[in-house]
């Protein structure tokens, strides 16, 4: 599939706020990470992304749910800082606004404190619920930690579109290891799959980040 169509496809995925799971599928090093992120940063730039808040999270090394939750949260930053990496001051502000949606008498728990993670685990155990609504990339499904199965991975997915109608993208190596239970429960989580397997012209487009002037379609 041409980048051009998987692009379109995206466009379409980003412009409404119907809750759905996007799977992005191709060998390592094709340019999946690269081209989501440039088609994002375009799409924020034409105002065509109907969620107001995002946040990308690498599996790579991510033991436990709860791990899983809490990075999705602190990473999260609002729709018009897209092309900005999060930060601690995207934390602090992401830790405020839960606990403003709690209460603000939960705003004591914390009085003094610093608002770095080793120092708030009560946030670790909530930060779930400010999650509604987003949008939200998962990247290296497959390299996940061995402690955090496929099948306890996907789940969480479904439940963040089911319960928490966001929307979810996810890039996978295919052709990779550890990938089976992703094959045994796609039908259940996944709404649109893609294939990213780009023409010798578009990854050389990749490679040195240049535009074409013209494109071929398989």
């Amino acid at each position: 599939m041409s980048i051009e169509i998987v692009k379109s496809q995206i466009q379409k995925f980003l412009s409404n706020d119907k809750p759905e799971v996007l799977a992005i599928k191709g060998v390592w090093g094709v340019g999946k990470t690269y081209s989501w992120n440039k088609f994002l940063l375009d799409e924020k730039n034409s105002n065509n992304i109907a969620l107001e808040r995002y946040s990308y999270v690498s599996l790579f090394g991510i033991n436990s749910l709860d791990a899983f939750k809490y990075t999705i949260f602190e990473y999260a930053i609002k729709r018009e800082m897209i092309g900005t990496e999060a930060n601690i001051e995207t934390f602090k502000n992401n830790t405020t606004g839960l606990l403003e949606v709690l209460g603000r008498k939960s705003l004591g728990w914390f009085k003094g404190a610093s608002m770095l993670k080793s120092f708030t685990p009560a946030i670790e155990s909530i930060s779930f619920l400010s999650l509604n609504q987003s949008l939200i990339c998962i990247d290296d499904l497959e390299r996940r930690g061995a402690s955090l199965s496929m099948k306890d991975a996907l789940g969480l997915v479904s439940q963040l579109k089911e319960q928490k109608k966001c929307k979810i993208v996810l890039l996978l190596n295919d052709k990779e290891e550890g990938l089976e239970d992703y094959t045994k429960y796609r039908e259940k989580v996944i709404d649109i799959e893609l294939r990213f397997d780009p023409t010798s012209f578009e990854s050389a487009e990749i490679a040195f980040n240049t535009e074409v002037v013209s494109r071929q379609v398989v």
